[in-house]
C-alpha cells in the first residue's frame, strides 16, 4: 500500500514511525483565502503534491492546516483532489480526514463539510489507533473509492471566493476564459496565460467546470464575416482581456476600424467618467458601439434598477445623437425585463458573457462568439440607416428654418411634413434586413412627402395645371433616355384624370424647385418604382432607392418655397 499524509507540522502522525519522509507533505501557505486555492492547484499540477498523490493509494488530510483551525484547509485540500481532472483515475481515490472533532461540528462550522458525506472519504482521529484501523480496512479493501463525479458534485456545494462575490467579476473572467480557448489565443497571450492560471487553480471554477464540461470543450470559432464600419467598445473590463480579444476578432477585417475607449474605471464615479465617453462617441463618431451595461462602482449596487446603469445613460446618449448607431449590448445579465429596457431605448442586438447564472442555458460560448459575428455582420448591414439620419436631421433644419408667416395653408404643410419626418425616423428604427417588408415600409413613409408636396403645390383651374404661390403652368415633360425633354402645357385629358404624381413632381422640382436635371429623373424613376410595387411587378425596395429618396427629399426641403 502506497499512503500519503498532508499536515502542516501539527500531527502526532508525522513521525517516521507512521509514514516516511516520502510518504508526507508539509502544507504551508498563509490565511489568504485566494493564494490557497493558487497554492494548492499550483502544489497539484506543478510541483510535489501532485508527484506525491499519483504515486499514492489512499490519501491521509489534516483538517486543519494553519494556525487558523477554523479555515479547515485540509477539507478544501480534499474538494481540489476530488476536481482536479489533470488527476485522472488519482482523484477517486479514498480519503481520510484527520480531526478531533466530530463529522456533526465539522458539518456545523464548515462551508465545504457537504465533502464528508460523499463517497470514498471518511474521518478519523488524529492518533495511531485511528491510523491503523484505516490502514487495516484500506488492505481488507474495506475502504471505497468515489466511483461517479457526477454524485459527488449533486452532494456539494462549492460558493465564490470572497474576491468573486461580485457576478460582474465571475462572468467576466469564466466568459474571458472561454473565449480565448475557442478562439484559440489563449496559449500565446500572457494576458490569457495569466487568467488561465488564476481561474482553473480556483476550486469554484473547477466545480463549475465539472458541472458544465460542454462549456470547456475545445471548438473552433468561424469568425470570417463581411462588412465594414467603425466600432467603439466601451467596458470597464477592457483591459482585462476583452480588448485583445476583439483585436483578434478584427485583426484581418480590414473594412473595419475597431478603438476600444482606453479608460479606467477603477473607483470612478459616472459623473467623472461621462464627459470622457461623450467626447469620444462625439470625436469618433462610431458605426457600432459594443456597451457594457456596468461601468462604474455604484452600477453593482443592490437592487440597481436598468434606467440607473450607467450603460443605459450612455446607451441614451448615443441614441438622441443618432437612432441608426448600432447598440450591441455586452453583458452578463440575462434578466428579461433589462432586455426589455434596453430594447425600448433603443438597444439593438445583446450578446450575454457565458456565466454561472447563465450557464445553464443552451448557449454556449461557442454560440455567444458566433452570434457575436452573426451581430456585427448585421449592425454593418444597418450601417446605412446612420447615414440615412443624418440627412434627415438636415431635412429637419431645413424645415425649421422656412419662413411660413402670413400663409396658414403653407404652415400647415411644414408642420405636416415635419410630422412625417417623425414618422420616417420611427420607420427607420423598425428595419430588419432579414425582413424586406421593413425597409419597404420606410421607403413609403419618405414617399409621403411627394405626396404632401402635391396636395399643397398642385392647383387645376382655368383647365390649367398651376403650380405653389406663383401659379407656374405645369408644362409637360416626357424621359428620353437620361434627359429631360420639355413639351408645352400640360393637358388634362379626362375630367376623371389627375395628373400623375410622377409629372408633377418634374415640373414642381425642375421649374418650380430649380433642382438640377440628374436628380429630377431620380424623383420620376423612384415614382416608377413605387408603381411598380403597388401593381406588383416590383418585390422589395432597395437600400439604395431607400437611400436616394431620402437624398431627393432633403434637397426638396432645402428649396422649399411658397
Amino acid at each position: 500500500m502506497n499512503k500519503l499524509i498532508v499536515h502542516s507540522q501539527n500531527t502526532v502522525l508525522n513521525s517516521e514511525e507512521y509514514f516516511k519522509i516520502d510518504e508526507q507533505f508539509v502544507f504551508n501557505v498563509d490565511s489568504d483565502i485566494l493564494d490557497v486555492d493558487f497554492y494548492i492547484h499550483d502544489q497539484i499540477i506543478n510541483k510535489e503534491l501532485g508527484r506525491k498523490i499519483n504515486q499514492c493509494d489512499i490519501i491521509f488530510i489534516k483538517v486543519g492546516l494553519t494556525q487558523n483551525f477554523m479555515e479547515y484547509y485540509g477539507i478544501r485540500l480534499a474538494c481540489h483532489i476530488r476536481m482536479t481532472q489533470s488527476l485522472g483515475e488519482k482523484n477517486y481515490i479514498p480519503i481520510v480526514l484527520i480531526s478531533q472533532e466530530s463529522c456533526q461540528f465539522l458539518g456545523l462550522t464548515g462551508d465545504l463539510s457537504e465533502i464528508l458525506f460523499t463517497e470514498g472519504v471518511y474521518l478519523m482521529e488524529d492518533n495511531p489507533k485511528d491510523l491503523n484501523k484505516y490502514i487495516k480496512l484500506f488492505n481488507e479493501n474495506k475502504l471505497k473509492s468515489s466511483t461517479k463525479i457526477d454524485d459527488f458534485l449533486s452532494k456539494i456545494r462549492i460558493k465564490p471566493c470572497i474576491e468573486y462575490d461580485s457576478h460582474h467579476s465571475i462572468a467576466n473572467e469564466w466568459s474571458l476564459l472561454g473565449w480565448a480557448q475557442i478562439l484559440q489565443i489563449d496559449q500565446f497571450d500572457q494576458t490569457f496565460i495569466s487568467i488561465k492560471q488564476n481561474t482553473e487553480g480556483l476550486l469554484y471554477y473547477k466545480y463549475l467546470a465539472l458541472k458544465h464540461p460542454i462549456l470547456f470543450k475545445t471548438s473552433s470559432a468561424n469568425i470570417n464575416f463581411k462588412g465594414g464600419g467603425k466600432i467603439l467598445y466601451i467596458d470597464d473590463e477592457w483591459n482585462k482581456g476583452w480588448n485583445i480579444i476583439f483585436k483578434h476578432i478584427f485583426k484581418d477585417k480590414s473594412s473595419y476600424q475597431f478603438k476600444t475607449f482606453e479608460y479606467n474605471f477603477t473607483d470612478k464615479e459616472f459623473s467623472a467618467g461621462e464627459p470622457f465617453i461623450k467626447s469620444e462617441i462625439e470625436t469618433f463618431d462610431p458605426d457600432i458601439v459594443i456597451l457594457d451595461l456596468r461601468l462604474f462602482k455604484k452600477d453593482f449596487e443592490k437592487d440597481r434598477t436598468p434606467e440607473n446603469l450607467s450603460g443605459f445613460k450612455i446607451l441614451e446618449y448615443i441614441k438622441k445623437i443618432n437612432l441608426g448607431i448600432q447598440i450591441i449590448i455586452f453583458t452578463a445579465s440575462n434578466k428579461v425585463w433589462n432586455f426589455q429596457k434596453l430594447q425600448s431605448a433603443g438597444a439593438d442586438y445583446f450578446i450575454i458573457k457565458n456565466s454561472p447564472e447563465n450557464i445553464i442555458s443552451a448557449e454556449t460560448t461557442l454560440d455567444s462568439i458566433e452570434k457575436f459575428t452573426e451581430n456585427i455582420k448585421k449592425a454593418s448591414e444597418k450601417s446605412f440607416i446612420k447615414n440615412i439620419v443624418v440627412i434627415c436631421k438636415k431635412i429637419s433644419q431645413f424645415l425649421y428654418k422656412t419662413d411660413t408667416s402670413d400663409n396658414l395653408e403653407y404652415e400647415l404643410l411644414v408642420k405636416n411634413l415635419v410630422g412625417q419626418l417623425k414618422v420616417c425616423l420611427s420607420a427607420l428604427t423598425l428595419i430588419n434586413i432579414e425582413r424586406n417588408v421593413t425597409i419597404d415600409i420606410a421607403f413609403l413613409s419618405f414617399y409621403n412627402f411627394f405626396e404632401l408636396f402635391k396636395e399643397y403645390y398642385l392647383k387645376y383651374e382655368d383647365y390649367k395645371y398651376k403650380i405653389g404661390f406663383e401659379e407656374i403652368i405645369m408644362l409637360e415633360y416626357k424621359l428620353k433616355g437620361n434627359k429631360l425633354s420639355k413639351g408645352g402645357t400640360y393637358i388634362k385629358e379626362h375630367s376623371s384624370f389627375d395628373a400623375q404624381l410622377s409629372f408633377f413632381l418634374t415640373a414642381l422640382f425642375f421649374d418650380y424647385f430649380k433642382i438640377d436635371e440628374l436628380k429630377t429623373i431620380s424623383a420620376i424613376t423612384l415614382c416608377n418604382a413605387r408603381n411598380a410595387y403597388f401593381h406588383g411587378s416590383k418585390k422589395n425596395f432597395s437600400i439604395e432607392e431607400l437611400e436616394l429618396i431620402t437624398q431627393i427629399i432633403c434637397e426638396a426641403s432645402s428649396k422649399l418655397r411658397e
